[in-house]
């Protein structure tokens, strides 16, 4: 009897290493093992879910979130007795001296249960760990967003990125499977949501958007501007929204050049006219107050309005929203020097809180305060910080450091951080 146990986190949007539990229940199911998935598990229900199973079964836990860390670890002092081990970060898992589970020496292929994930959907049956909304309001037209993954892992190898650099299998969905996945969900009436690295580089993409011309079926992927680009220019726009493209999730971290050292195709997918949802980075490392300025102006014109978003999502692709934080992940080699690019705050970063401050940002002066009245004020509320951050800038004169701003007795407040990141998004203040 293979235990899979997802610990509960308080993240509600999902990358790919965070299915990696289904698709081990997946991949186990497909060898016909005996396997049970407990998700968003509490530590109280450790007691049934251990005594129910006994020390004869195999206990498999998920640490794929920071914050499922002190969750997990307090499972493995709890019941150490029945030899628990640890997947998901595995570079995580060693620093806490959690003992890792192979699913490879085990003979679980983690691509399998992957790129079957869609076609066994319906036995997760409190879809706890699917992340199905479609992030935008308009897009709702009242059909479930059933996630796929026709690859898994990624070879780019970006310094910051965990996803090179952890355990996955890295590899791409054949051609005949991922036909077969789009007949099952077309025929149930499902849309899709591409959770790849990168759906557009897939080395077979021609032939499945090809497939897709004629499918019931409409589509949600991540991509890059790079690729999408480059098939924008090759296919044309209306030929990928034929095939049933509503959305492209597109990483653009931050639109300062000077910041993010990587090659961005923007303006082909903005002149493309495709619906584009921008993914940005709030605190990567090297950013200013002025690449603050820049995205938020970009978000202004290229993203959408408070009331086009999906409530829980408004953290991206909108001028008041903030992203994802920079999380500095175990295991890449930004992690080893981040000591000397910022401030780490707190234990367990996570995207949807600071966890890292970059020294550029602290060192910043804001020199100028725009017109608060001039801005939606239902941005403010996003965060919680409309008066706070009325009641913060009273006190700016231009000459005070963001550091010193957002400090109370020597420490960094991340709350402070983020009234400064929105403020500047939002071009309230300018340096």
């Amino acid at each position: 009897m293979l235990v899979i146990i997802q610990p509960a986190t308080l993240e509600r949007v999902l990358s790919g290493i965070c299915y990696k539990a289904s698709w081990l229940y997946f991949a186990a199911r497909k060898m016909n093992q005996e396997v049970k998935l407990y998700e968003e598990v509490g530590l109280y229900d450790c007691d049934e879910i251990f005594n129910r199973h006994g020390p004869g079964a195999i206990y498999a836990v998920d640490l794929s979130s920071y914050p499922q860390q002190d969750l997990a670890e307090q499972i493995y002092r709890e019941f150490r007795d029945y030899n628990p081990r640890f997947f998901g970060l595995d570079d995580l898992i060693k620093s806490c001296g959690l003992p890792l589970f192979d699913y490879e020496t085990a003979g679980y292929k983690l691509e399998d249960g992957a790129f079957d994930y869609a076609e066994n959907y319906s036995l997760l049956l409190d879809r706890l760990n699917t992340d199905y909304d479609s992030h935008v309001a308009t897009l709702d037209n009242g059909k479930p967003f059933v996630p796929a993954f026709f690859s898994v892992g990624c070879d780019r190898k970006c310094p910051y990125c965990y996803v090179g650099y952890t355990s996955f299998p890295n590899n791409q969905i054949k051609v005949d499977k991922a036909k077969r996945v789009i007949d099952y969900c077309s025929e149930r009436g499902w849309n899709i949501h591409f959770y790849d690295e990168d759906f557009f580089m897939h080395p077979d993409i021609n032939e499945i958007l090809e497939y897709m011309q004629d499918k019931e079926v409409q589509w949600i992927c991540l991509t890059t501007s790079i690729t999408l680009g480059k098939k924008i220019r090759e296919l044309g726009a209306d030929y990928i929204r034929a095939s049933g493209n509503l959305l492209n999730e597109v990483g653009v971290e931050t639109t300062d050049p000077d910041v993010l050292d990587k090659k961005q195709d923007l303006q082909t997918v903005i002149e493309s006219g495709l619906n584009i949802f921008w993914l940005t980075v709030t605190f990567f490392p090297g950013e200013t107050i002025r690449s603050k300025n820049m995205t938020g102006q970009f978000l202004k014109a290229y993203g959408y309005d408070y009331d086009s978003m999906v409530l829980r999502m408004r953290c991206n692709s909108t001028v008041g929203g903030l992203g994802q934080f920079f999380v500095p992940y175990h295991g890449t080699p930004w992690f080893k020097k981040i000591n000397d690019m910022g401030v780490v705050i707190g234990r367990r970063p996570t995207r949807l809180w600071p966890g890292f401050v970059g020294n550029r940002f602290l060192q910043e002066r804001p020199m100028k305060i725009g017109d608060f009245e001039a801005v939606d004020s239902r941005w403010f509320s996003l965060y919680g910080h409309k008066d706070k951050a009325h009641m913060l800038w009273q006190f700016c004169n231009g000459t005070n450091t963001v550091k010193k701003l957002c400090s109370i007795d020597g420490e960094l407040d991340p709350g402070a951080l983020v009234q400064v990141a929105q403020l500047a998004q939002l071009n309230l203040v300018t340096a």
